[in-house]
């Protein structure tokens, strides 16, 4: 039984074998006379493509020409539903529709009954044709002109064939719509750029190609992973507002009580409810005395509080411990600022006023954070390099981490990681030194502006440095520090540094460092400066803000657990890649 059927079978393939042969003969030898015009046979066949396909009939023939050598080779069918299939068929439809506006200008001439001058015409044409008469689509090109046509007018029917044919070319080379308007965008900013990149070697690159065109340091990819603002913490403050807000008026009572046991005028006591503290502010012409006002709401308040005179008007303002803390987190940072993404302001904290504390690189240049926790020291760097891995974007930029005594064991498996400073502070006086030498050259004031005349872009360079007291101890690593610190920030070097000690810095270190803060555990060295010790206000992520004579309290960014997991994986992910 089972070898009766395969012959069968094999009767049944013999005869289709034969069906596309005899196919695959047929349309050649058709197709061929057509093309060549060979005697009253091919004459009259190309005759009939033409009045059907218009003047693109030799395409339909060389179509024709090759389904037959398919046949004859493959001795199967065409798959015409796939999307390449329909994509020919419509890419078709739109070249012919296209192709019959002339045929209708001049028929056009003669009246409004299109199709059926149309049709006589071609019936004319295929009697007595001559070289030179106008065709157009043919009448498959005519049928659908005149239906776009009648529906759309002219301008509609340019507009759908033109739809028509862009699907139909994507669709022909198997692409969805989508990936064609994305491979489209991405030729089109190809083609921007290599203009952009003439045009700046034309207005740039001539004149000053040469030797320091060639000393320019190679790019690098990438060295972090860009993160968005999404993968951050969201913040959660339970009941935190209404319960500060009913100690904040509590609060109030108790001053005004304690200004009229005194005897004191006052025009009016407000509030600023705070991350950390409540700051009341009193409104009053008369001279208070602080000392004698301190003794008596010390006898009363149970809180911490501070009495200091409000820098920007005559209030007196007090700062008193909430009962609950909530410091800000990284996402709340990010979103007071108006633009977050691709600037060099970097943002370190909330005020008393409940104001975006930050630190604008390009203004301030370096930042000292003076602190003997270990633990608040390892949260502040954490949250500060990941702020800039979600702010810097588009801006290309380098971290290096210089852990001078090799204290801080969570950052050793980072790859910028650093523990021999001789080594590394040479290369970057080097690169400091290459720089300079290019801005001089370009006749450019800073990094930025070389930036934007030269193909080859700088990056901004990042340097933290933790323990500046014992570089204090290197006279050659200090006096390199010294020069980086006074030229960096030109050439795009901005420096974040770590320092604790009993003893303040000398007066040339500390005049290069514009910003300040001192935390909860600065110690001798924030009472010299603050005047009062930081460590009997303070809470462990709260600080005090010094530049130039500008000084007040604010609270720290809090990065959490779940943030510094996902910067250490990240940041060890590099590592292993780099090794792969």
């Amino acid at each position: 039984m089972s070898k009766e059927k395969r012959m069968v079978l094999e009767q049944n393939k013999k005869e289709l074998t034969f069906y596309y042969e005899l196919i695959g003969v047929s349309t050649i030898l058709l197709s061929l006379l057509a093309l060549a015009r060979l005697g009253l046979v091919g004459y009259y066949i190309m005759m009939a493509f033409r009045i059907m396909f218009g003047d693109w009939y030799f395409a339909f023939l060389l179509a024709l020409l090759l389904f037959g050598i398919y046949c004859l080779f493959k001795h199967q069918p065409l798959n015409v539903k796939n999307m390449r299939s329909v994509g020919i068929i419509l890419l078709m439809i739109a070249v012919l529709t296209i192709s019959h506006f002339p045929m209708h200008e001049y028929v056009n001439q003669f009246g409004t009954s299109y199709l059926k001058m149309t049709f006589s015409l071609y019936l004319d044409y295929f009697k007595n044709y001559q070289e030179g008469m106008i065709v157009g689509g043919g009448i498959i090109g005519m049928l659908f002109f005149y239906l776009f046509y009648t529906l759309f007018s002219s301008v509609g029917t340019v507009v759908i064939v033109l739809f028509i044919g862009m699907v139909g070319v994507s669709f022909s080379f198997n692409k969805t719509i989508g990936e064609s308007l994305g491979f489209i965008k991405r030729i089109s900013l190809k083609v921007f750029k290599i203009f952009t990149k003439f045009g700046k070697t034309l207005k740039y690159g001539i004149v000053v190609k040469g030797k320091a065109q060639e000393e320019v340091k190679p790019k690098k990819k990438e060295r972090f992973p860009k993160l968005t603002i999404d993968c951050l913490s969201e913040p959660f403050r339970r009941n935190y507002v209404i319960t500060e807000e009913k100690h904040a008026v509590s609060l109030k009572k108790t001053i005004a009580s304690v200004l009229n046991n005194m005897n004191v005028f006052y025009q009016g006591i407000s509030y600023i409810v705070g991350e950390h503290v409540t700051t009341c502010k009193i409104e009053t012409v008369s001279n208070i005395n602080l000392d004698k006002l301190y003794l008596k709401l010390k006898s009363i308040l149970s809180e911490r509080f501070l009495i200091t005179k409000d820098i920007d008007s005559p209030k007196i303002k007090i700062e008193i411990d909430n009962i609950d803390t909530n410091p800000p987190f990284i996402k709340t940072i990010l979103l007071l600022q108006e633009k977050y993404t691709n600037n060099l302001k970097l943002g370190m904290g909330i005020d008393t006023n409940n104001e975006l504390v930050e630190i604008n690189f390009l203004e301030e240049n370096n930042f000292l954070i003076i602190e003997a926790n270990v633990d608040n020291v390892v949260k502040l760097m954490n949250s500060y390099i990941l702020m800039l891995m979600i702010k810097l974007t588009k801006i290309k930029y380098e971290i290096k981490f210089f852990d001078v005594n090799n204290t801080y064991k969570q950052f050793e498996k980072w790859e910028c990681y650093y523990k021999d400073l001789n080594f590394e502070f040479v290369g970057i006086g080097k690169d400091i030194e290459k720089r300079l030498e290019l801005l001089n050259q370009y006749n450019c004031n800073d990094i930025y502006e070389y930036n934007k005349r030269s193909n080859d872009n700088f990056r901004i360079k990042f340097i933290f440095i933790l323990n500046l007291e014992a570089i204090l101890k290197k006279p050659k690593e200090l006096e390199m520090l010294l020069y980086f610190l006074r030229v960096g920030s030109k050439c795009g070097y901005y420096f974040i540094v770590h320092y604790f000690d009993n003893y303040s810095l000398n007066s040339i270190l500390d005049s290069l460092f514009m910003v300040k803060i001192f935390g909860k555990n600065s110690g001798k060295v924030g009472e010299q400066y603050i005047g009062i010790d930081p460590g009997n206000y303070l809470y462990e992520d709260e600080a005090f803000y010094l530049c130039k004579d500008e000084l007040f309290r604010f609270s720290l960014v809090n990065i959490t657990d779940d943030e510094q997991n996902k910067l250490q994986k990240l940041m060890e992910y590099d590592i292993k890649s780099l090794a792969k």
